[in-house]
């Protein structure tokens, strides 16, 4: 590896913490240096697997399986064919610098938080602190999300790795991590990777004087605000005086009142003592009603029960004369039924005594005919033969013959038998 500021900082290390780790090629390098715990946090669980098996001779060295992030939503990790280039985001102008990327797969992940991950870490090393980041398109991210909650100081040397230009979705350039971190109380600028001249690194190192500096600005700041807000407790003594002194003149005002009102008091004690024997009286009085009201509610409480009574009395005569319409229309529906047999039976007698009387006309014609046809016949058996006298015919009368069927002597007005 080529001399970089990690070179001269002082030994031994403190912590290193080292986001994005790969296969940890400047592993050697910490070890040699002293470092007193060295934190590896790789994304890719092959890779973390295989970094844990590498380092498990080294008990300083601790291996973290995750993907770092501000922002914690579930989002899809990129396995590319070069694990370097592994990211939260898709990449952009990556491909036209590597024509032979391919994505490998897209795994959901749900990122842990720069400031958590740091804070759980308790980062207190003796010697310098170091942060390496290399989270590609995150890095920025991160760094703004530890310098929010003052957490960036802790580290002495930072080291950031990003594209000239941007390489992956919406991410910065090694320029905007540059920028950022000069602002943050780092002395940063870039130096070429040697593995990758596209993707350089961002190199910081704490400037504590500039810090003290912005300290002390800070405090002078403090101090001039501190002061105007002297100069305004000064100016609200002055108002509380005035104050007070009024405050004064309406104690003098009061007292005066207060004896006003003392006056006052002695007539409304006065007319107390008129209101309590009035009242006394109106107490008596009050007595009297309550007797009143009392005798009023006896003799209210015996209209009420005659009233009960009476309306017991009307509800049973109710009752009655319900059942008593209840009998009516019963007697008044049997009337109907009897009328309506009666009508039933007065039609049929009147058409039984057409029918008799269509009989009778008929058995008269037949009587009349038979008679006829009688004296017919007769009147046959009396004629001679001729030139012979008329033998009588042996048992027959010479007697005019009566008619076969006498004729019934009906009234049309009798009722015939059913």
């Amino acid at each position: 590896m080529t001399a970089t500021p990690f070179d001269n900082l002082p030994r031994p290390l403190g912590v290193v913490v080292h986001i994005g780790a790969g296969m940890a090629s400047d592993l050697p390098i910490w070890l040699e240096a002293g470092a007193e715990r060295i934190i590896l946090v790789e994304a890719d669980p092959d890779i973390a697997d295989r970094l844990r098996a590498a380092t498990e001779a080294w008990p300083q060295v601790e291996v973290i399986e995750a993907a770092v992030s501000p922002n914690r939503k579930p989002r899809s990790f990129h396995r590319m064919n070069f694990p370097d280039l592994n990211a939260l985001r898709q990449p952009a102008g990556l491909k036209s610098l590597f024509p032979g990327l391919k994505v490998l797969s897209q795994e959901r992940v749900r990122p842990i938080c720069p400031v958590g991950l740091i804070r759980s870490l308790n980062i207190s090393g003796k010697g310098p602190n170091l942060l390496l980041v290399e989270a590609p398109g995150e890095s920025l991210g991160i760094l703004r999300a530890l310098g929010k909650a003052g957490l960036l100081t802790s580290f002495d040397m930072i080291r950031a790795q990003e594209g000239r230009e941007v390489l992956y979705h919406r991410a910065p350039t090694a320029a905007d991590v540059r920028d950022f971190l000069s602002g943050a109380g780092f002395q940063a600028w870039i130096e070429q990777a040697p593995a990758d001249p596209d993707r350089p690194h961002v190199l910081a190192r704490l400037d504590r004087t500039a810090l003290a500096q912005e300290r002390v600005r800070e405090l002078e700041a403090q101090a001039a605000q501190l002061q105007e807000d002297l100069e305004a407790a000064r100016a609200q003594i002055d108002d509380l005086d005035r104050a007070q002194e009024r405050e004064h003149r309406a104690r003098q005002d009061a007292e005066e009142r207060a004896g006003a009102l003392e006056q006052e008091r002695d007539r409304i004690r006065d007319r107390l003592h008129e209101a309590e024997a009035s009242r006394s009286a109106a107490q008596e009085r009050v007595r009297e009603l309550e007797a009143q009201a009392a005798q009023l509610q006896e003799e209210s409480a015996n209209r009420l029960s005659q009233l009960e009574h009476a309306w017991a009395k009307i509800e049973a005569g109710q009752n009655d004369l319900k059942l008593a319409q209840q009998n009516l229309g019963m007697a008044l529906r049997m009337q109907a039924l009897r009328e309506s047999d009666l009508e039933e039976l007065q039609n049929r007698y009147a058409e039984l005594l057409e029918k008799k009387a269509a009989q009778d006309r008929l058995l008269q014609k037949l009587t009349e005919s038979l008679a006829s046809a009688a004296e017919y016949l007769q009147g046959i058996g009396d004629l001679p033969v001729p030139g012979t006298a008329a033998a009588p015919v042996p048992g027959v009368s010479s007697e005019p013959r009566k008619p076969a069927f006498p004729r019934p002597q009906h009234s049309e007005a009798s009722p015939p038998d059913d």
